[in-house]
Order: C-alpha cells, then sequence, then structure tokens
C-alpha cells in the first residue's frame, strides 16, 4: 500500500505565551505559505488541529526536513516541536484539511512527538520520527539528534546564515557561497570562518541524508508491503 508521511507538530509551552492568540494567527498563516509552497508534495493540507497543534500529510519525497526548517524560520518567536510518522493511511484523505484521516503513519507520529515530551535531550532536540522499523529508527533518530544540536549552538549570525542561505532556495551543503555572501554583505573569508564555525553544511547533509532515507524505506514498505 501507498506509503505517506505524517507530520504532527505544536507549541511548546504555549498556555505561557502573553501573546497567544497573536502567535496562533501567525502560526495558521505560515502554514497556509506552506501550503502554497509545496502543494504538489502534500498529500493532506497542513492544518491547525487544537490550537496550538497542527499536522499535514506529505507523499514520499517530499523534503519534510526543509519544510520544518522554514516553518520555525517563519516562526522564530515560537519553540516547535514535530513528530514524524511513516506508514499507510487506512481511511479516506481529504485533500484540503488534515482532519479525519488515519493510519500507522498518524499513530507513529503521534508517538514520535510523545517521544518528544519525554526525551528532552537538554532541551536541544524537538523533533522524533519513527518509520516502524526500530533498529532503523534508532540510527535515523541519533543522527537527528546530533543535527538538532548543532543547530541549538548558532547565535544570531549563523541562523541569519542558514535563514539567507534557504531564502536563496538551497537547502544542500553545496551551493553558491558567493552569492549568500554578497546577499549577507560579507567578504569571502569572513563567510567561509563563519560557515566553518557553525556547521551548517553539515547539519544540511545529514538533514539530507535523512531525508533521503526515509525515502528509500518507504519506497521499500510500498514494494514489499508493510509489516505492522
Amino acid at each position: 500500500m501507498n506509503q505517506f508521511y505524517a507530520l504532527i507538530g505544536d507549541i511548546i509551552e504555549s498556555r505561557s505565551l502573553a501573546n497567544r492568540a497573536k502567535m496562533q494567527e501567525a502560526l495558521s498563516q505560515a502554514l497556509n505559505s506552506l501550503n502554497e509552497r509545496y502543494q504538489g508534495h502534500l498529500a493532506s493540507c497542513f492544518s491547525l488541529t487544537l490550537g496550538d497543534e497542527f499536522q499535514g500529510l506529505l507523499k514520499v519525497g517530499a523534503p519534510i526536513f526543509q519544510m520544518i526548517d522554514e516553518l520555525r524560520l517563519a516562526l522564530p518567536d515560537l519553540n516547535l516541536r514535530f513528530g514524524l510518522g511513516l506508514g499507510e493511511i487506512l481511511t479516506s484523505i481529504n485533500p484540503a484539511v488534515s482532519l479525519g484521516a488515519d493510519g500507522p503513519a498518524y499513530w507513529r507520529a503521534r508517538e514520535a512527538i510523545q517521544q518528544v515530551h519525554q526525551q528532552h535531550h537538554y532541551e536541544t532536540v524537538h523533533i522524533y520520527l519513527l518509520t516502524g522499523r526500530d533498529e532503523r529508527d534508532a540510527v535515523l533518530n541519533h543522527s537527528l539528534a546530533l543535527s538538532e544540536f548543532v543547530r541549538s549552538s548558532w547565535i544570531q549570525s549563523q541562523m541569519e546564515t542558514f535563514r539567507t542561505i534557504l531564502d536563496l532556495g538551497y537547502y544542500q551543503s553545496r551551493f553558491d557561497q558567493k552569492r549568500v555572501a554578497t546577499a549577507l554583505g560579507l567578504s569571502s573569508s569572513a563567510f567561509a570562518k563563519r560557515m566553518k564555525s557553525s556547521g551548517i553544511k553539515l547539519y544540511l547533509d545529514v538533514k539530507n541524508d535523512l531525508n533521503q532515507a526515509i525515502e528509500d524505506l518507504a519506497r521499500q514498505a510500498e514494494q514489499g508491503g508493510e509489516s505492522q
């Protein structure tokens, strides 16, 4: 059967936000932008479900970690966590709204976000994934945790560099460094120094490797059937 990526996210400690309604509106707008930008990769659009929680259903091959990073960059004042599940959907799918669909993909996404609640990793890791292959999941989540640890160490100038790279349409370690440096107003040597200290290229390599690994597992499941 067809495989899907189910993504469930929420705002950490949302009830303590002083401007909660404003933040919810910002989240809604950011999700709408994501739906427009990645329409071709969506089986069901990202939708708010319980006020501060949202979910979406993606087709296999979607650039899931790029989408997560773009959402986080669009909402710098919010601390978001994500549970990603790979699997089948056993019910009908409404392309317009990610509500009502159910199956292993969503079951695993729900379990994954509970893992984020339980495994704080010193508050540096806010993404967890489950594919139904326990041994592979352990390795994938260790790689994911390490990449998130790298991201958590970025200072403002390094995060600005990462944002500029994505704004220019790159989500890989090979890109036009002169173009990015010019956009940041940096000399080539200053840009190289910033890249070396940030680990941004390593971060992008790991996230792309993870994306490919999940896609490979999905293709294998589609060809050979999913073991529950």
